[in-house]
């Protein structure tokens, strides 16, 4: 993840392909990415057709929402493995609330769902650049319930009032820096409690964090 005083990453530097079966909403996606600077190298309908356009064009995004004749997170898995540095943004249909943990255990880097608005997708496309992970606000809300910040995890491990805080913020997606201004505390404490969460989750990294929050029902 980049540094809170990173700068802001050249989205014109940056080529993406979108996978989507209607034609009328990669037209809808491929618009926002041109606004952001983004060039759009490549669409497709289908997965196969989409690893296709990834192998010819190499690009730094993909943008995969729903796949004609594939599952979604069966391209997200596929596309991570073949260019694991791929960043991969899903617009997962609302009717396919259960595929959250799947998409995300596939190696998304960002879920939001269908029903996103222009400026939603914007802002989810600048933090992917710069190497964050989100996982919408609305999707969660949408997708999963309302987070809730009074469960244990079944780990046995009851994670703190403030360490429940910072869950629900990330699972929100947001950064290091806006998680410290919301809760009024230095980035260093949130990285701190960013260290006991995974510790108690057994977590890796936040993408992590936030699927095993879910299958453990904390943000269920």
């Amino acid at each position: 993840m980049t540094s809170p005083s990173a700068s802001p990453p050249d989205l014109s530097s940056l080529k993406a392909v979108i996978v989507d079966e209607w034609a009328l909403y990669r037209q809808g996606v491929a618009s926002v990415l041109r606004n952001l600077g983004i060039e759009v190298a490549g669409e497709a309908a289908s997965a196969a057709d989409g690893m296709m356009r990834l192998w010819s064009v190499r690009p730094d995004l993909l943008v995969a929402g729903s796949p004609a004749h594939s599952r979604l997170p069966d391209l997200v898995a596929e596309a991570k493995k073949a260019y694991p540095e791929l960043r991969v943004l899903a617009l997962l249909p609302v009717s396919e609330a259960g595929k959250v943990r799947p998409v995300l255990s596939s190696g998304a880097d960002a879920v939001l769902t269908r029903l996103a608005s222009a400026e939603e997708l914007e802002s989810a496309v600048r933090k992917v650049a710069a190497g964050e992970r989100v996982l919408a606000a609305a999707a969660l809300t949408v997708l999963v319930g309302t987070p809730k910040a009074s469960d244990l995890p079944a780990s046995g491990h009851p994670l703190t009032v403030k360490e429940r805080e910072v869950l629900d913020l990330l699972a929100k997606g947001l950064s290091n820096r806006e998680i410290a201004t919301s809760l009024v505390v230095s980035t260093a404490t949130v990285k701190s409690h960013l260290a006991h969460i995974y510790e108690k989750l057994g977590a890796k990294n936040r993408q992590d964090a936030v699927g095993r929050a879910i299958e453990q029902g904390l943000l269920g």
